[in-house]
C-alpha cells in the first residue's frame, strides 16, 4: 500500500533548514553529548482516481493536514519517557510558523537541536489538536492508549483553499507513525559538536473510509418482479467500532469494540442501557447515518447519488473481523399487486473485491468505494438474520495527504 512518508533524514550541505531550540526537553537527565535530528517530510504527492464526495465536500478523498506533534522519547525505558515535544500548526499565519511549516513539509527539512542523548525514537501524530480529540501526553504509552472516538474522525473542517476556503467534510483524520531505529548520520552545521540522527516515519490514518453511491435496485418493476416502487429514506452503518487507540491498531488481529445489531442498535422505541436508536441525530452513532429527503424509485435503471454526483462518506475504525455493514432504509415499498410491503431495509452481508473475488478485510488508510446495487430479493425486515443480505463489490484507493500553505494579502 502506498502510504505517505514522513522522513526524518540527514540533510547535510543544505543551508535552508528551519530549526527550533526554544522547547526544552521534558527530561534533562542524560549523559553525553546532545543530539541534533533533522526532520524532513517527503512523499506528499499523488492523487486519487475517485470523485466520491459527501454532500458539502469540495475535495474528494484527501486528508487536510492541519497540525503535527513530534515526540522524541527513549524506547528502552518503561512507558517511553518523553524528552521533547514539538508542535507545528499548518493554519497559523505567523511568518515564523509558516516558514517552519513550509520547511517541515517541504524539501528543505527541519533540524531539532540539542536533544537529550537518551533520545532514540520519534513518534509523529498529525491532526490531533481539534475536533474534540483528546490525547494524554505524559509518555508514549499514554499517547498510544488515548481513546479516540469515531465521531471525532468524522468532523467537517476547512480546506483553507485560496482564494475562497470551503468546508471539506470528514478529512481531518488522526495520523500517526514512529521510528524506533534512528541512526547517526552527519554533523549539525549549527552545532558541529553535536551528532545528528536520521529516522524514517510512515504516518497513516487510524481509520478506513467508505464512499457509497450509485444506489440502485437492478430488477425493480421489471417483468416478473414483485415491487413497483419505493422511497429512499436513509442510509447508515451498523456493526462498527465507536472507539480505538493507537496501541489497539498496532496489534494485528486485535478487534476494536464493535456494536452488534440485534443487541446494540434498535429500529425504534426507547434505547436501553448500551443501546442506540438507528437514525437518531443526537446519539453516539449519529455520525454514521444520513437521512435522505424521500426520493421515489420506480425503475431498475434509476441510479441515486446525493445531489446527483456525490457520495455518502463515513470514516470508520477497521476491524479484522470485517467491515461495518451498510443499512439502507426504505419507505412506501409498494407491491405490484397494490398493498405496501412491510419490508423496509436492505443490509449488506460482506464485501468482495470483485463479483467472483474474495471477501475483503478493511485496512487503515484505505478508501473503499461502493456501488450499492441490489435486487428486490434483498429488500427485507430490520433483522438481517431473518432474510437475505447483499454481497457488495468494493474498489480500493489510497488516501492522499494535502499540507496547508496559507497565503497573505
Amino acid at each position: 500500500m502506498k502510504l505517505f512518508s514522513y522522513l526524518l533524514v540527514a540533510c547535510a550541505g543544505l543551508g535552508l533548514f528551519a530549526c527550533n531550540t526554544e522547547n526544552d526537553p521534558v527530561i534533562e537527565n542524560g549523559d553525553g553529548p546532545t543530539k541534533s535530528v533533522s526532520l524532513k517530510l517527503n512523499g506528499i504527492s499523488g492523487s486519487l482516481n475517485t470523485k466520491a464526495v459527501e454532500p458539502g465536500t469540495a475535495v474528494a478523498g484527501k486528508i487536510v493536514l492541519k497540525d503535527l506533534k513530534i515526540v522524541f522519547y527513549d524506547k528502552t525505558a518503561a512507558n517511553g519517557p518523553i524528552y521533547r515535544i514539538e508542535e507545528f500548526d499548518g493554519t497559523s499565519t505567523s511568518p515564523t510558523d509558516v516558514a517552519n511549516w513550509t520547511a517541515l513539509t517541504g524539501t528543505a527539512g527541519y533540524i531539532f537541536h540539542d536533544l537529550d542523548p537518551k533520545v532514540n525514537a520519534v513518534l509523529v501524530v498529525g491532526n490531533w489538536k481539534n475536533e474534540g480529540k483528546t490525547f494524554t501526553w505524559t509518555n508514549v504509552s499514554s499517547i498510544k492508549s488515548s481513546v479516540l472516538l469515531a465521531a471525532n474522525e468524522n468532523k467537517a473542517v476547512s480546506d483553507f483553499a485560496t482564494p475562497t476556503p470551503v468546508t471539506s467534510t470528514k478529512n481531518y483524520v488522526t495520523l500517526w507513525g514512529q521510528d524506533e531505529d534512528i541512526s547517526p548520520t552527519f554533523t549539525d552545521p549549527v552545532h558541529p559538536n553535536a551528532t545528528t540522527y536520521s529516522a524514517a516515519v510512515n504516518i497513516k490514518p487510524l481509520v478506513s473510509r467508505f464512499e457509497i453511491g450509485n444506489i440502485q435496485c437492478t430488477d425493480l418493476n421489471t417483468p416478473g418482479s414483485i415491487y413497483s416502487s419505493f422511497d429512499l429514506k436513509g442510509i447508515g452503518l451498523i456493526d462498527m467500532s465507536l472507539e480505538n487507540t493507537i496501541t489497539q491498531s498496532e496489534v494485528p488481529g486485535v478487534s476494536s469494540p464493535r456494536l452488534v445489531i440485534n443487541t446494540n442498535i434498535i429500529e425504534s422505541g426507547t434505547p436501553g442501557a448500551g443501546q442506540y436508536l438507528f437514525g437518531s441525530p443526537t446519539n453516539a452513532i449519529s455520525w454514521a447515518y444520513n437521512s435522505i429527503t424521500p426520493v421515489t424509485i420506480s425503475a431498475a435503471t434509476t441510479i441515486y447519488n446525493p445531489e446527483g454526483t456525490k457520495k455518502f462518506v463515513y470514516n470508520f475504525f477497521p476491524d479484522p473481523t470485517g467491515f461495518p455493514n451498510i443499512k439502507l432504509v426504505l419507505d412506501n415499498v409498494m407491491l405490484k399487486t397494490g398493498p405496501e410491503s412491510s419490508f423496509d431495509y436492505v443490509v449488506t452481508a460482506n464485501f468482495k473485491d470483485s463479483p467472483t473475488g474474495s471477501t475483503v478485510v478493511p485496512s487503515a488508510g484505505k478508501i473503499y468505494t461502493i456501488d450499492l446495487a441490489f435486487k428486490e430479493e434483498n429488500i427485507g425486515p430490520w433483522d438481517p438474520d431473518l432474510f437475505k443480505c447483499v454481497i457488495v463489490n468494493v474498489t480500493v484507493a489510497d488516501w492522499v495527504i494535502v499540507p496547508l500553505y496559507p497565503e497573505f494579502k
